[in-house]
């Protein structure tokens, strides 16, 4: 991320590594339930996690564990494209960065803290799923796996995407988020669920909002 420190960085990066090693591989057997905190367990400096970004009331600071939420993103974002059901999931309330270089929709991440606010989802299929996690110098990456090849297939899409001024002149970032399932062998859409109606306080200066996306 442009602007902060490479320390903090290579932090996280260390801190993603000690949580991979506790859910890499990990099964969920039909009707358990994944809970990110059950597994990762308190992220202290005694078992080695170090001070990273974190999101905490709208604004960024460092803590100990920092960047752990990437983590629970990257599972979520994996989740949304299964049968899976959320159980538990905490969106980011506000609109705290620009659009630059968004690679999925806005409000598809999911907050975390240790605790408090948890991130969880249960295998409501017949059939036990596996997760792996891992890195490399530059990117987190993950997978779910299965014994059984899924019949469907999941896309996420954001639609209506706009920027609009309250009374006060205050803005906030809409959007509508829905997930299209459609048959796997004939392509065939089965159904396009709403899963996030986005509206959310834009944290960062004005002049960085795209002037054709203000309504």
């Amino acid at each position: 991320m442009q602007g902060v420190d490479l320390s903090l960085q290579k932090n996280k990066t260390k801190n993603l590594q000690l949580a991979s090693k506790k859910i890499d591989g990990i099964i969920i057997q039909p009707g358990e339930e994944f809970s990110f905190w059950n597994l990762v367990g308190n992220a202290t400096k005694r078992k080695g996690y170090k001070e990273g970004l974190v999101i905490s009331n709208s604004k960024m600071k460092t803590g100990i564990g920092g960047g752990l939420c990437q983590m629970a993103n990257m599972i979520h974002w994996l989740v949304l494209h299964t049968p899976l059901e959320v159980t538990e999931l905490h969106h980011h309330s506000d609109a705290l960065f620009p659009d630059v270089k968004r690679r999925e929709p806005f409000g598809t991440g999911t907050s975390i803290s240790y605790k408090a606010l948890d991130y969880r989802f249960k295998n409501t299929t017949q059939y036990p799923i596996q997760i792996r996690v891992w890195l490399d110098d530059t990117f987190l990456y993950g997978e779910l796996r299965s014994t059984v090849e899924l019949n469907k297939n999941y896309k996420i899409i954001e639609e209506d995407n706009h920027y609009a001024k309250d009374e006060k002149g205050v803005f906030y970032r809409n959007s509508k988020v829905y997930r299209i399932i459609t048959d796997k062998e004939t392509n065939v859409e089965i159904a396009k669920e709403l899963i996030l109606n986005n509206h959310s306080k834009v944290m960062y200066d004005y002049s960085l909002i795209p002037k054709d996306e203000i309504r």
